[in-house]
């Protein structure tokens, strides 16, 4: 994969240079390009193209190029294209850089497209400030070629706005001579009917929805959808993108069982070949697991290391299980979780039957659901509980 050479001084090249340079761009960034990379033949998306090439990160640097950035903004597309797919559901480990992602994914979106918002929300408003603040540092540090008109000497604390500055003549705008995007970009705290009313909504973002303690989340999903469909939910027009890591809580409560109730409510709801009459999953949602593979060391060419991080995983869950650190080895595997089973395992500190020894007798059993000839030993009866015998 090669990056884009961008022109310096842009705003000084004539008029013709720039127009044709603009075109070029824009093709890449609706249409994506092929590339053939370690003898595979990779398609990077429009969306990823803009990311690995215009989205400058923190640290003041473009993106490295990764392939599961490309593989998520496939899904990000998929889920954009399909008319009956509500949005994405993502369960996935820590450190994978998603929040820049989605960032990225939701301005892209915001100024490709006229009069449309998008709006962001978590259980912690802290959260989502955060993820707010990441699209407008993303924006102010945009290339010419892609940045937006926004009103001069706005204060941008809530809502990120794409319209011309009150210096532009208001009669060129009204003979539509100049026009902006009219699109907002903005974040609220997590209530139920704060975008009550809104019809053109594009994207919803929902962070950390497996962490909301009262609140069901997929409560939240249903209110939402009307904001995302029109003629009474028969036509999608937006999407909703849920995100997630599932962490312990420091302490065991009922609240916290909840969450991962909550959670897996959604994800059971979004399995793609599970569909209704309506050809839509029961959520409405597709659902995308991210193991903890994805965050790990990549090579020359954007290909993750994955046997090598694998190995340092299932070497750190061995140790624990050997000196059977139920706690620790639960809350590592939510962290870092090679399967979805394991984000959503149950926290060791809420169940006094060890759920990782549950987890491994649930995998034998499901290993052997579809092999009648060897089916696994059932025992009808009371469970005692004998603490003569070690685990």
């Amino acid at each position: 994969f090669r990056y884009e050479t961008l022109p310096e001084n842009f705003k000084l090249l004539d008029y013709d240079t720039q127009l044709a340079y603009a075109k070029k761009m824009y093709h890449l960034r609706h249409n994506g390009e092929w590339w053939l990379i370690k003898g595979e033949p990779v398609y990077v998306s429009g969306h990823a193209w803009f990311f690995f090439n215009f989205w400058i990160l923190p640290e003041g640097c473009l993106p490295t190029f990764r392939m599961e950035a490309v593989d998520f903004y496939n899904a990000w597309e998929w889920a954009m294209e399909d008319e009956d797919c509500f949005g994405l559901v993502i369960i996935k480990g820590r450190q994978e850089g998603n929040t820049q992602k989605v960032s990225c994914g939701l301005y892209d979106d915001a100024t490709r497209y006229r009069d449309v918002l998008i709006g962001m929300m978590s259980y912690d408003e802290k959260i989502v400030r955060s993820s707010f603040k990441k699209i407008v540092a993303g924006h102010n540090s945009m290339h010419d070629v892609f940045k937006p008109k926004t009103p001069k000497g706005n204060k941008v604390v809530k809502e990120l706005e794409f319209t011309l500055p009150a210096s532009y003549n208001a009669e060129d705008k009204e003979n539509n001579e100049w026009r902006g995007l009219e699109s907002i970009i903005n974040y609220v705290a997590n209530t139920e009917t704060v975008y009550d009313g809104e019809n053109r909504m594009l994207w919803w973002f929902y962070d950390e929805f497996a962490k909301v303690k009262e609140q069901n989340p997929y409560d939240q999903l249903n209110i939402m959808k009307p904001l995302l469909s029109t003629f009474n939910g028969t036509k999608i027009k937006g999407k909703a993108i849920l995100t997630s890591t599932v962490e312990d809580k420091k302490k065991a409560s009922d609240s916290n069982s909840r969450s991962i109730a909550y959670t897996e409510a959604i994800w059971n709801d979004s399995l793609q070949s599970e569909k209704n009459s309506r050809g839509r999953t029961q959520s409405g949602l597709y659902r995308y697991f991210r193991d903890c593979l994805h965050g790990s060391e990549v090579d020359e060419w954007g290909f993750h290391k994955k046997d090598e991080m694998r190995k340092i995983i299932e070497s750190e869950i061995a140790a624990y299980t050997k000196s059977k650190d139920w706690h620790n080895l639960s809350s590592f595997k939510r962290k870092y979780p090679l399967t979805v089973n394991d984000a959503l395992q149950v926290s060791a500190a809420s169940c006094v039957l060890y759920p990782h020894l549950l987890e491994q007798k649930r995998g034998v059993i499901f290993a052997q659901k579809n092999t009648p000839d060897n089916p696994p030993k059932a025992i009808c009866g009371e469970l005692v509980w004998d603490e003569t015998k070690p685990l």
